[in-house]
């Protein structure tokens, strides 16, 4: 029989303010620090026993995380090694939400404001089993994000990226993912062609990380944290139009060779949200980082 439990983990990271409650009533912000950079986050859930309760709320966790990962640029972590602050068995659940909040952290970047608004719709997508692909890349894209290894958040962002760009092809994948990249996100033919040269260069310091060449050079990924980004971006509106994954990819495909294509792709995988949101990767912005313990954005 099921029982209803309460379950709280500690999370290095800072949520909103104002609002207690994500996606739903399952899950709730009972307080975040500014001081500390921690916050508190409550699991309502229903399970057979304690054991099984910890693991799914776990996993409800890791959702929330992956898209905080994909929304803002601050940090995060579950600390207390994963384990909870506190498990409670009610026999009623309760509705009631306290939050305890300092008055200094109103003051917090407004990806925090974007995540919170376009939450549920995500959690939505990626609980679609046809739209795993995306959940994957978002969480290929949050390791890449927690890697302090150069090395590793390189690898990881190419998963990402290969994990939406293409669909048991195994052939010129680095050449054909490039093109659709470069026709997904560019806004003009010049940002086109720089894409593909971005990507010719980051493709071939992909392979020398793996194979072990000496061509690696720290501070040499990019722009690739945000193309990835925003790729996740685009492929979420899509995926609201879309069937599946192998039909998106047809559409990028089709948009090569026609404009009206073109415009029709540029415009569908831009509907759930606002381009200055997804970090337009025409504003060519390098990321450096993670320095004292956040990655800092620099736009030139």
């Amino acid at each position: 029989m099921n029982k209803n439990y309460q379950i709280e983990f500690l999370i290095h990271g800072i949520f909103p303010t104002d609002e207690s409650n994500l996606v739903n009533e399952q899950i709730t912000i009972l307080s975040t620090e500014a001081t500390s950079g921690n916050s508190v986050i409550r699991i309502d859930i229903k399970s057979d026993s304690e054991e099984n309760a910890i693991e799914k709320s776990l996993i409800e966790l890791d959702k929330i995380l992956d898209l905080y990962s994909l929304f803002t640029i601050l940090n995060f972590e579950i600390l207390n090694e994963r384990l909870p602050l506190k498990i409670s068995q009610i026999t009623e659940p309760t509705f009631e939400r306290e939050i305890s909040v300092e008055n200094d952290t109103l003051k917090i970047n407004f990806d925090i404001d974007v995540f919170t608004r376009h939450l549920p719709d995500c959690w939505e997508i990626i609980s679609n089993s046809e739209n795993k692909y995306i959940k994957k890349a978002i969480n290929f894209l949050k390791r890449a994000r927690s890697s302090t290894l150069e090395e590793n958040q390189i690898i990881n962002c190419f998963i990402a990226i290969e994990t939406l760009f293409s669909y048991n092809e195994g052939t010129e994948l680095g050449f054909r993912i490039s093109n659709r990249m470069a026709i997904l996100l560019a806004n003009s033919n010049s940002e086109r062609t720089r894409i593909r040269l971005d990507m010719k260069k980051l493709y071939k310091l992909r392979s020398s990380i793996v194979h072990g060449g000496n061509e690696f050079h720290k501070g040499s990924r990019g722009s690739l944290f945000l193309y990835v980004r925003e790729s996740i971006f685009r492929f979420l509106s899509l995926s609201q139009i879309y069937n599946n994954h192998e039909a998106i990819l047809e559409e990028i495909d089709n948009a090569m060779i026609d404009n009206d294509n073109l415009i029709g792709l540029r415009r569908d995988s831009s509907k759930m949200f606002d381009p200055v949101e997804a970090a337009s990767t025409s504003e060519k912005p390098k990321i450096e980082g993670p320095k004292n313990g956040s990655y800092k954005i620099n736009y030139s």
